[in-house]
């Protein structure tokens, strides 16, 4: 109609044919349903993530802040069980994301909680919606934990003169009030963009921590594997049974692999299981190598690790690198909780 006000049609010409295409800038165009699909499909299936990137938005997803007990483990558990451990907490994680997936399709729903209802009903429904909340709550009031045992322990070998950020219940106050706005700002998909971002950030930090803290002195290392037997270090401690079930915690993806699988472009079975398994490997070869590196860095300074808490430290040591990478890990990990549950 707008188009039709600013361009009345011509006056037809005296002696000339008018037809009805002539009109039309498109009088050769033979409009084809199947092919128009197609396209829609394909422009559609731009904004998608691909295989590679399915697989980074996993692990960036599964990695939470347990990675801060790892050594523990590994030092209870014995470093051969810690990594048969670990390989079991892959394998299972990534056979639910995947079963997960599987029955969803079979379904046509795109939740969890829409899935537990059409197996259980109501109850499923608000039994999965109850589970998520309290394990996203419990998940934040840890990483808030953890958050406030690292900061209170920073500003006061800092010697930081702010009374209230020494202590953890300010330190808790203060991450709540540094999370709230971006839990405000959480947008589904699109959030994962700035996950994998502050997610790097925090195991690049956590790692260079532990490597600056097994690295600082050569000597020390040498003499420690020429006196240490390999039966200290695989040998399972009093503890081990306990610490295992720590393990389950470190591997947590599947609140969000509905919300990453959607965004799959060209969502197939096998592309989704090709997805999982480079994430779950690649997430499990990194937990090994920061809690061996954790665990030998303290037994070789015979110290023996008595927190979950990896990077709480009270010792005398050169700080330079550690307390800035530690607090680098914590600030970015705090930040990134509110989008990823």
């Amino acid at each position: 109609m707008f188009a039709s006000s600013l361009f009345p049609p011509r006056a037809p010409t005296i002696g000339a044919q008018s037809t009805d295409n002539e009109s039309s800038l498109f009088s050769g165009y033979e409009y084809d349903e199947e092919f128009e699909l197609l396209v829609n499909a394909f422009l559609r299936d731009m904004n998608y993530t691909t295989l590679s990137q399915a697989a980074l938005n996993i692990a960036y997803a599964t990695i939470n802040v347990g990675i801060v007990a790892l050594p523990f483990i590994a030092q209870e558990s014995g470093i051969a069980l810690f990594v048969v451990v670990m390989i079991l907490g892959a394998l299972v994680s990534g056979y639910t994301s995947v079963m997960v997936i599987s029955m969803a399709n079979q379904q046509r729903v795109r939740t969890l909680e829409d899935l537990a209802e059409r197996a259980f009903g109501l109850r499923g429904f608000f039994a999965v919606s109850g589970f998520q909340i309290c394990y996203s709550f419990c998940l934040m009031c840890v990483t808030l934990g953890v958050w406030a045992d690292i900061m209170s322990d920073t500003f006061i070998s800092l010697d930081i003169p702010a009374p209230l950020l020494r202590t953890r219940g300010g330190m808790v106050i203060a991450g709540g009030l540094l999370i709230f706005p971006l839990c405000l700002l959480k947008r589904s998909m699109s959030s994962m963009k700035w996950t994998s971002y502050v997610t790097v950030l925090a195991v690049m930090a956590a790692l260079i921590a532990v490597m600056a803290t097994y690295f600082k002195d050569r000597e020390s290392i040498n003499k420690f594997f020429v006196h240490t037997s390999a039966q200290d270090l695989f040998r399972p401690k009093l503890e081990w049974f306990t610490v295992v079930f720590l393990s389950a915690f470190v591997y947590s993806a599947n609140q969000k692999v509905l919300t990453i699988y959607s965004s799959l472009r060209r969502r197939t079975a096998e592309r989704w299981q090709t997805a999982v398994t480079r994430a779950y490997t690649g997430v499990t070869v990194l937990y090994v190598l920061f809690a061996v590196a954790g665990y030998l860095a303290k037994s070789r300074e015979n110290v023996r690790l008595d927190t979950f808490n990896f990077f709480i430290d009270a010792s005398d040591e050169d700080r330079v690198i550690f307390d800035p990478a530690r607090y680098v890990f914590v600030r970015m990990y705090v930040s990134s909780i509110a989008y990823k549950y």
